[in-house]
């Protein structure tokens, strides 16, 4: 039975691995946001200091880091995620940024123009973004 626990365990880990590998978060060097490569180091060292980060989704991984650091402290730039299980994420992504002022509909519910309220739109609204 222990052995059977600790195999299910492992694939469980395993899979959530998976996941994260195929969502692709990598840091961005972005000019307009310098200090992004430190914060996301700081902050795998450091998630667990602080229960509000835990609260905003951080859970250790590079993609739950980068996430908050893009969409709650603004250290980072917001990334169009490469997972394949959105596959038209990018295209809505880029038809967005072309189309979204075109729209009262886009900006009452929150589109600013910017790849980050782009995502979280698509994201919750058309369920195309994770």
């Amino acid at each position: 039975m222990r052995l059977f626990i600790i195999g299910t365990l492992i694939a469980f880990v395993a899979g959530k691995q998976y996941l994260r590998d195929l969502i692709g978060c990598n840091v961005q060097d972005d000019p307009l946001f310098p200090a992004c490569r430190s914060k996301v180091k700081w902050m795998q060292a450091n998630w667990r200091a602080d229960y509000r980060y835990k609260e905003n989704g951080v859970d250790g991984s590079i993609c739950s880091i980068i996430y908050y650091l893009s969409r709650v402290e603004r250290f980072c730039p917001c990334v169009v995620p490469n997972n394949a299980l959105y596959p038209q994420c990018l295209n809505k992504v880029k038809w967005m940024q072309a189309n979204w002022k075109s729209s009262l509909y886009y900006r009452n519910r929150g589109v600013d123009g910017s790849v980050c309220s782009i995502i979280e739109y698509l994201r919750r609204a058309e369920k195309v973004c994770p």
